[in-house]
């Protein structure tokens, strides 16, 4: 069981920054709920070590979780159904970044089981391609074009 003295939790990122965070902070997470059930508590703080996810990214996702910590924890996208995802006005504002920082919190938000990230994000990406064309998508996502030219082609007919 959590221990309900635990005033805080450090969380250690792969490149060895700590951040401190209140318990109410990280409640989004599932996987960081269950490792607070096995981690080692010093003076009151949780230590926990996410050696998948760099401090920038943390850093990311510690803001978002500030800011929905009184909110309930979203459903799970299994449980949501054919239900479309509305974002905020601060979650739209709040998504606006970065390709290569929107996909190191996707993932990071996968791993660690925030699902109101994992939406968000996941919405954000379907909202930037939708209705582009092929060649615009693989200019977004910096995507090269593989596929042989028309004058690539052998013309024999052998």
């Amino acid at each position: 069981m959590q221990n309900t003295t635990m005033q805080s939790i450090k969380l250690k990122t792969l490149d060895n920054i700590t951040f401190d965070v209140s318990p109410a902070t990280v409640k989004c997470s599932s996987t960081i709920q269950e490792m607070l059930l096995e981690c080692e508590v010093e003076n009151g703080a949780a230590i926990i070590s996410l050696p998948d996810v760099h401090s920038t990214t943390l850093a990311k996702i510690l803001i978002w979780a500030e800011h929905h910590k009184d909110e309930p924890v979203p459903v799970r996208r299994e449980e949501m159904g054919d239900n479309t995802l509305t974002l905020s006005p601060w979650d739209i504002e709040y998504f606006k970044m970065d390709l290569t920082l929107l996909f190191d919190l996707m993932n990071a938000a996968e791993n660690l089981d925030i699902e109101g990230i994992v939406h968000g994000s996941c919405k954000t990406v379907a909202d930037l391609i939708k209705g582009k064309t092929t060649a615009e998508m693989r200019e977004i996502f910096n995507i090269r074009c593989d596929l042989p030219g028309p004058n690539d082609y052998n013309n024999n007919n052998n």
